[in-house]
C-alpha cells in the first residue's frame, strides 16, 4: 500500500467519522483510533472511546451511538484478570466501515458481571437502567 493510498484512506475515514458525528449529533469521543490495513475497505476500522462524568451519562451516550449504527452488536464485559470492565458496541457506518464504540466502566458498577460478559438485548436493557440511574 503506498503512502498516498494510506493518507487518502485515513483522511476519508476521519471525514466519514466527522460526518457521522454531525449527522447524528453525537458528542465528541475522548479518543479516536483509525486503522487502515491493506487496500480493502473491509479491513478499515474506526474505534471511538467514550468517557463521561457519570455512569448515567456514559450509558446515554452509548445508547445514542448504538442507535446510529447498522447491525450493532453490544457487549458488556465485567472485570477479568486481563481486562477492566467495559461496554463495547461494534457496528457499521455509512459505507460499511466498521466502527467500534468502547466505554470503560468502574468495577463497582458491574460487580455482578465479574469474570463474565453479556451481549445484545441484555446490554441494551442494562444501559437503559444505567441511563435512568437504576444502577
Amino acid at each position: 500500500m503506498s503512502h498516498t493510498t494510506v493518507t487518502h484512506d485515513l483522511t476519508a475515514l476521519a471525514a466519514l467519522l466527522g460526518h457521522h458525528l454531525v449527522t447524528y449529533a453525537l458528542p465528541n469521543p475522548c479518543q479516536v483510533d483509525i486503522s487502515v490495513r491493506d487496500n480493502k475497505k473491509s479491513d478499515h476500522e474506526i474505534t471511538v472511546t467514550i468517557e463521561a462524568e457519570s455512569l448515567a451519562a456514559t450509558a446515554a451516550q452509548l445508547l445514542h451511538w448504538n442507535n446510529t449504527l447498522h447491525n450493532p452488536r453490544p457487549a458488556l464485559t465485567g472485570d477479568t484478570e486481563h481486562e477492566s470492565p467495559q461496554v463495547n458496541i461494534a457496528g457499521h457506518i455509512a459505507d460499511a466501515t466498521t466502527l467500534f464504540v468502547t466505554a470503560p466502566l468502574s468495577p463497582d458498577h458491574v460487580e455482578e458481571y465479574r469474570g463474565r460478559s453479556i451481549t445484545d438485548t441484555a446490554v441494551i436493557t442494562w444501559l437503559h437502567n444505567a441511563a435512568h440511574g437504576r444502577r
